[in-house]
């Protein structure tokens, strides 16, 4: 086949072969903008929820339906050597905030709790999260490796009665990723196992599901209705 040489800077196919003006670095960087657009930018997020949790808890907790605070935005695909974003990253397969949300509630029925969403803390305890941060990149230069790296951070609390009865901060990250969907998905498992081990514990199922329950009128026994009267009759005396 003999060669041919571009000064135009156009593309021209022969047959089923290309050839690119401007040597190997402009055909590295045509590669990597398809790279780039082309694959990758989007992450599916379904992280596997830890088992093995320990002796099955018993009760009932409320769930928030969403996370607070999900960026439209995730992450970013770059491109050249100096990593210049230039695709934004979505998820693909939902929204993000009600997933988390979801692999909470799996987390929660895995330690043996009966995750009740639409509660309000009137009601029982509720779990609320709050994402502080949600974000990878990556590095196409050195592709067909393309590095991708990121976190997440979580703000999770149990609110009874208009105060929190727990609350723990988690943090999940991946450096070591050739996607974001692995990179996202790792970072998110990272965060479930230490929340799957908080609500396994005593601190967790006392602040859930043994919290004293104000009495009223109705849930006094006559002996106790019969003494909160004479009390009220003695004030009034």
């Amino acid at each position: 086949m003999h060669a041919v040489r571009l000064y135009s800077g156009h593309v021209r196919s022969l047959g089923h072969h290309v050839t690119i003006k401007g040597g190997p670095v402009k055909r590295r960087a045509v590669v990597m903008l398809g790279l780039v657009v082309g694959t990758g930018c989007s992450v599916h997020l379904d992280p596997k929820v830890p088992g093995g949790l320990g002796t099955p808890r018993a009760g009932s907790v409320g769930i928030g339906a969403e996370a607070r605070g999900m960026p439209s935005r995730v992450g970013w695909g770059t491109f050249t050597v100096f990593a210049i974003p230039i695709a934004p990253v979505h998820i693909s397969n939902g929204p993000g905030e009600r997933i988390i949300m979801e692999k909470l509630k799996e987390t929660l029925a895995g330690a043996g709790y009966e995750p009740v969403e639409g509660s309000v803390p009137g009601d029982r305890p509720v779990l609320e999260c709050d994402i502080k941060r949600f974000s990878f990149r990556n590095y196409t230069w050195l592709a067909p490796l393309v590095f991708t790296w990121g976190g997440i951070d979580l703000d999770l609390r149990l609110v009874g009665q208009g105060s929190p009865l727990w609350q723990r901060s988690y943090t999940g990250k991946d450096d070591n990723s050739f996607s974001f969907s692995d990179a996202a998905n790792r970072s998110m498992e990272q965060i479930l196992e230490q929340f799957g081990r908080d609500v396994a514990s005593d601190e967790f199922f006392r602040a859930c599901c043994q919290q004293p329950v104000a009495a009223t009128p109705d849930a006094l026994t006559p002996n106790a209705l019969g003494e909160q009267q004479h009390l009220s009759r003695e004030r009034e005396e």
